[in-house]
């Protein structure tokens, strides 16, 4: 800690988040708490969260701290429900634990923490990976997920959508953004920021070295940005993506794509689906043609829901295997008792759900294509998306 004494507990400093949302802090020599830090050592980072189921709210990733504040952001899970924990951003000080500021995009001058009887504006995007930090700039680099359930944009406000899937440069004295940058329009595809950007010194425009972010995306693009504000260091263009889909309005005419460099493959195509024997290939090829599937970018829609899947499928994922039996149709996706039931399963390296429905399936083929690295793309015809 600055100006401390190095034979004095707690000179120096580990902070950890747990998953029950507690703010840590342990002298790095000893491990004991620090307990001059906020109440024996801990702070509470859900005061003001309002209402959260166990698991729902927790700190997954190591804060950050910069200019003596510990900046804290939390995983909110996935895909439950639209009311889910707010995705707030906390700065708490170094030495006390005293909450410092705290930025709610959807209320940037709100009281932190909020009145008693408020909350922190909840479903809004949160940051569960790691953030970085200039200590000269005193500015800290969060990046962001989607809003709450993910696929769903029409219920977010303008706020949301302006800053979701985006590295938000915060000023750590203030707690107000600096600048943003935004790698996904509104976002229905859960491409969030999974990693933090990294620091380095890029040559701008003239070849001079000035302070640069290289920023990973899910989508496989690499931006690079400059650290004081934001504008990209190399091209970041604009390009038109599909249309349509189950919220027309609200989807994005363009997407941003670096010119820098990119990890994304490219699209699938017929020739790419591939089975352990032709009958096999050729269900992979039946039910990549009915798959609603346009590339990167495309929109979700409903009519592969209700037509497309043989009875049994069984593809190869990044992480494992799933499988898919036929669909119930329309009147089993408004309700019908006859919908059947959805189990998920988990091994090592395997994430798979299975839906069993009132019927005996029987296989259909199995599924060993590059298809199923794209799951998420092939629009309701293939498994729920990792």
């Amino acid at each position: 800690m600055p100006d401390a004494d190095p034979a004095q507990l707690c000179a120096a400093r580990v902070f950890e988040g747990t998953l029950d949302g507690r703010l840590v802090a342990v002298d790095a020599e000893s491990g004991k708490p620090c307990m001059s830090f906020g109440y024996g050592g801990q702070v509470d980072t859900a005061t003001g969260i309002g209402r959260h189921d166990p698991g729902m709210y927790s700190i997954t990733s190591p804060p950050t701290v910069i200019r003596g504040v510990v900046v804290v952001g939390h995983q909110i899970l996935d895909g439950q429900k639209r009311d889910a924990p707010s995705g707030v951003i906390q700065g708490y000080d170094a030495v006390s634990g005293k909450l410092r500021w705290a930025w709610d995009m959807a209320r940037p001058d709100g009281a932190a923490p909020p009145a008693l009887g408020e909350t922190y504006s909840r479903g809004t995007p949160n940051m569960w990976t790691t953030a970085s930090g200039d200590e000269q700039l005193g500015l800290v680099y969060l990046p962001l997920g989607v809003s709450a359930v993910d696929y769903w944009s029409g219920s977010r406000s303008e706020v949301e959508k302006q800053f979701a899937t985006s590295l938000v440069a915060i000023d750590v004295t203030s707690g107000k953004p600096a600048w943003h940058f935004q790698t996904v329009h509104n976002d229905v595809w859960d491409y969030d920021l999974g990693s933090q950007a990294t620091l380095a010194d890029f040559p701008d425009k003239t070849g001079q070295s000035v302070p640069a972010l290289v920023l990973p995306s899910k989508r496989g693009d690499i931006f690079v940005l400059g650290r004081r504000t934001g504008e990209p260091l190399v091209g970041v263009e604009e390009r038109p993506v599909p249309q349509g889909g189950v919220e027309p309005k609200e989807r994005a005419k363009t997407q941003p794509f670096s010119s820098y460099h990119t990890l994304r493959r490219p699209d699938l195509t017929e020739r790419d689906m591939w089975g352990i024997s032709p009958i096999d290939q050729m269900v992979c090829r039946i039910q990549f043609r009915r798959a609603d599937y346009q590339g990167m970018a495309v929109s979700r829609s409903i009519r592969s829901a209700a037509s497309s899947l043989p009875t049994t499928t069984t593809c190869r994922t990044i992480t494992g295997w799933f499988r898919a039996t036929r669909p119930i149709g329309a009147a089993g996706l408004r309700g019908s008792r006859r919908a059947g039931r959805s189990e998920v399963r988990k091994g090592p390296g395997i994430h798979s759900r299975v839906h069993r429905t009132p019927s005996t399936s029987t296989p259909a083929g199995v599924c060993l294509s590059r298809a199923c690295s794209a799951s998420s793309h092939l629009t309701a015809a293939s498994a729920p998306s990792i």
